[in-house]
């Protein structure tokens, strides 16, 4: 049941979750027959600081500019409301039915085994550095590339919300994004330090969000607010490969030099992309194992992969597994299934 109508139009159901600017919920857009994510932006904040809503304005064109890119969250449409739930501009969005990757780290990805866990991981990373260059390549900086910030489908998809979002809030609070209400633990040095950000400050982001994904903690150690700036001010990542020996050198060392604090030092997006795409562009063979699902989700997990039933009823120890000669093909899948609740197996050929 709706819990209000919103321009007769959106049928609004349930919150999803809270983000720095408002909360989002999850409507149906009646005329099309589709769920949609909703985002309330700020009303108090808005109505104080008059340039906002212009920024929000300008955020929402350019993010409209990178519609139909597969890795990016859709904006459909900025619309007013004036309801008891909220007064105010509202983005409409593309719904995303999955999970978080601050979720997925925390939850699912501590299902798989090491090199399930590991190849998953570096198929999400490229995924999510594909969304930023293209940002990038139009002009458009994320400033708060973070976990909460990065949406995994149950097909297996990965992409990228809230770009344009953080200028807005420091437009609001004229102060830096993490001093407001975004998470310290993924900001860049800059940040704190309230400079201006540029396309490495989202370099910055995305290693420190790609470390805790890959070696599944921070790279920040730091503890509270202040403890976390004066890790940022003094201290040094322990190099990945440590965290992981048996990541690719390559990859360890392109994410943690995203993490100098000397903005000129940190490569480029595509550094690390280059160096993750050499290390994961081969075929593996995945074992998928529904033996202990509900009838309703082998059902699912079968719509998903297009393994066969029967397969995917057997323990993983009678069968051979299917080979996938292409990567992420076989990402998606173990990322869907696994969502679902199957447990996956992934072997190099």
């Amino acid at each position: 049941m709706a819990v209000e109508v919103i321009n007769d139009r959106y049928e609004v159901l349930r919150r999803l979750g809270s983000g720095g600017m408002g909360d989002v919920w999850l409507a149906v857009d009646t005329l099309l027959g589709r769920n949609v994510a909703i985002k309330f932006v700020g009303e108090r904040e808005l109505r104080e600081t008059p340039g906002a809503r212009e920024v929000l304005r300008d955020e929402a064109k350019a993010l409209g500019s990178l519609l139909g890119n597969p890795q990016v969250v859709s904006l459909v449409d900025l619309i007013e409301v004036g309801t008891p739930l909220h007064d105010g501009p509202a983005l409409v969005m593309e719904y995303v039915e999955g999970c978080n990757l601050a979720e997925w780290i925390t939850i699912y990805a501590p299902r798989l085994d090491d090199r399930t866990r590991q190849v998953t991981g570096l198929y999400i990373a490229l995924e999510v550095i594909q969304a930023n260059h293209a940002a990038h390549g139009r002009g458009i900086l994320h400033r708060d590339i973070k976990p909460l910030n990065v949406l995994i489908s149950t097909e297996g998809r990965v992409k990228v919300t809230d770009f344009g979002l953080a200028r807005v809030i420091e437009e609001i609070t004229r102060t830096h994004t993490m001093r407001a209400r975004q998470t310290p633990l993924y900001a860049a040095p800059e940040q704190w330090r309230e400079e201006k950000s540029d396309a490495t400050t989202d370099v910055y982001q995305l290693a420190a969000t790609l470390y805790h994904l890959l070696a599944g903690r921070p790279a920040n150690e730091g503890n509270g607010l202040w403890g976390l700036y004066r890790w940022l001010e003094s201290g040094t990542p322990v190099p990945l490969s440590e965290r992981d020996p048996t990541l690719d050198a390559e990859v360890a060392a392109a994410i943690t030099k995203g993490l100098n604090r000397e903005r000129t030092e940190r490569g480029t997006l595509w550094s690390i992309f280059d160096s993750i795409s050499k290390a994961l562009m081969k075929p593996y063979r995945v074992v998928f194992d529904a033996s202990k699902c509900t009838e309703e989700k082998i059902e699912r997990i079968f719509a998903l992969t297009d393994i066969n039933i029967e397969t995917l009823k057997q323990p993983a120890a009678d069968r051979a597994g299917t080979r996938f000669p292409n990567p992420t093909e076989a990402a998606q899948e173990i990322i869907a299934a696994t969502l679902v609740g199957a447990e996956c197996f992934l072997h190099d050929v």
